[in-house]
């Protein structure tokens, strides 16, 4: 069993619909991206994901009722199958939130390497500073993984759900 270390996903649903009708029930069970809107203060929205759908692709988020930057953006193509449709779905965090976490872990790793560097030199006060560092770095790369695989996992048996399909079992990276 491979476990996925990033908070990037693909998987490959098989559908008994046929692709227009794969499209048909995207295509009513997602609204356009508001332009704005105030998530907390709002009730249960009458569509459960936001973004577009055209053609034989989607490109959609989940519509919570609370916030999530790790929220997964969800893009996807259908194919004509045998006895009905494939749909290839990638899932990966905002592009925005990834620049942010790099950037941010990028900062607290160069701290940490330069702790370590100055301890290996003989430095022993800058053990806190290691640790601080350390224990950053696990909490963001934690939170990043959490917050995006309780997302991902939920939108995955709700796409699951939503096209009448099952998930096809994982073979290798796509």
């Amino acid at each position: 069993m491979l476990v996925d270390l990033t908070p990037f996903e693909r998987h490959v649903h098989v559908s008994t619909l046929p692709p227009l009708e794969v499209m048909q029930r995207l295509q009513e069970h997602v609204r356009p991206v508001p332009t704005f809107s105030l998530r907390l203060l709002s009730s249960k929205a009458e569509k459960s994901y936001e973004g577009s759908v055209s053609g034989n692709t989607f490109s959609i988020q989940r519509v919570i009722g609370y916030r999530n930057s790790f929220l997964p953006w969800i893009t996807g193509t259908i194919h004509a199958a045998e006895n009905g449709s494939l749909i290839q779905v990638r899932m990966r965090p905002r592009v925005f939130v990834l620049v942010f976490m790099s950037i941010w872990m990028g900062i607290i790793g160069l701290v940490f390497l330069s702790g370590v560097i100055t301890l290996i030199n003989g430095h022993r006060q800058m053990v806190g500073m290691v640790a601080i560092a350390s224990l950053m770095l696990l909490f963001g790369y934690g939170h990043t993984m959490l917050a995006f695989k309780y997302e991902s996992g939920r939108s995955r048996k709700e796409l699951e759900k939503l096209l009448s399909g099952t998930l096809l079992p994982r073979m290798s990276k796509m």
